[in-house]
């Protein structure tokens, strides 16, 4: 007796085909239901996105839309944000850790900028001071109203501090004894004390993606250090790379931890973010270091990042990469002509400068640390 579930059916090849129609049922029933149900959750998504936009609107919150225009030479604006679901920390083995949300009590966070007031091109009409967008980054924080937010500013002796700094109840003034980064910079970490929960680093030519503060403090929960990698952009704010060395911008620490590692060393010039970075790992400080969501974490598949590379082999013992969820870097590098880099490369005694350091370096610690 013939079975009225299956069909025997012969293509145009010649070749005979057996079909078994419950099962081709099953698979399109299949089919249709998780059709419908990704229609379903794409509604769900829309629904919330729109309400999570009009309740920021009916709050007076800020809502930021992107908007991609000419891909092949793509302009950044310096607060746009990546919508990206903040709930979770993925580190390389899977594990999860749990969104702290509004944190567990209201942390103090210090942000520690040295400047000598740079003033660097704003439109084609004007200048402004770099450390203006650095301060601003900071105060759009997603996070902002979970922390408390205080800045160091490190100056030289003889520094003219513009009004608009001056005018600030937030900000200390911190006057070194002479005329140089790393001086000014140690003027500020001088006046460091227990009353801050973390420290916060950001160079004045530097500033944040609006969840910096947000992933770098749930980094916190579990580490003693946090860096991050940085999206390059010159003045004209086009992208120009990703770069993955740990700058000083994307560090924030905790006060004891700096406390214990110490100011920055004066005998190093041009990479003194490095030597810090080697007495940190010689103290065994749990580090991490933050990339973005389709970065490699492992030695093995960072081929083609050498940056994150250099992290996991010189950045110590205790070095972990994590990825955050957005898909760019958290933190913002200008590069620019007037800057230290800059100077190393154009200027040949800098250049030798920076060789012997490294040289230096190397033979300090038996690597350059990262």
């Amino acid at each position: 007796m013939a079975d009225r579930n299956i069909d025997i059916m012969t293509g145009n090849d010649g070749d005979v085909y057996v079909i078994n129609r419950p099962h081709i049922q099953r698979i399109l029933r299949s089919s249709l239901l998780r059709f419908v149900f990704k229609i379903l959750q794409d509604l769900v998504w829309t629904f919330e996105r729109v309400f999570s936009i009009n309740r920021s609107l009916r709050n007076g919150d800020h809502v930021e839309l992107l908007e991609l225009k000419d891909l092949s030479n793509p302009v950044i604006d310096p607060y746009f944000v990546i919508e990206g679901n903040r709930d979770f920390l993925l580190n390389v083995s899977g594990t999860i850790y749990k969104d702290i949300g509004k944190f567990s009590s209201l942390k103090t966070i210090v942000v520690v900028t040295p400047t000598r007031f740079t003033k660097l091109k704003k439109d084609a009409d004007g200048y402004e001071y770099s450390i203006q967008k650095s301060i601003d980054s900071v105060e759009r924080q997603g996070c902002a109203s979970a922390v408390h937010i205080k800045f160091i500013i490190g100056v030289d002796v003889d520094a003219v501090v513009p009004d608009f700094i001056l005018s600030r109840c937030d900000v200390v003034i911190a006057r070194s004894s002479g005329n140089s980064q790393i001086l000014a910079l140690n003027a500020a970490i001088d006046k460091i004390d227990g009353q801050y929960d973390y420290v916060a680093f950001l160079e004045d030519d530097d500033w944040w993606h609006p969840d910096y503060l947000y992933w770098a403090l749930l980094a916190l929960e579990h580490y003693d250090f946090v860096s991050s990698s940085q999206l390059s952009v010159d003045e004209d704010g086009r992208i120009l790379t990703i770069f993955d060395y740990p700058t000083p911008s994307g560090w924030l620490v905790s006060t004891n931890t700096l406390l214990n590692v110490g100011p920055v060393n004066p005998e190093s010039k041009w990479h003194y973010d490095n030597e810090w970075l080697g007495r940190l790992s010689n103290l065994g400080i749990r580090r991490c270091h933050l990339v973005e969501c389709t970065a490699p974490t492992s030695f093995g598949t960072a081929e083609w990042r050498p940056g994150i590379r250099n992290i996991i082999s010189n950045g110590g013992p205790r070095i972990e990469i994590q990825r955050h969820n957005l898909a760019f870097p958290l933190v913002y590098r200008l590069v620019h002509s007037q800057s230290g880099t800059a100077a190393v490369k154009v200027d040949e005694r800098a250049g030798k400068e920076s060789e012997e350091e490294y040289k230096w370096l190397i033979s300090k610690y038996g690597r350059i640390p990262w």
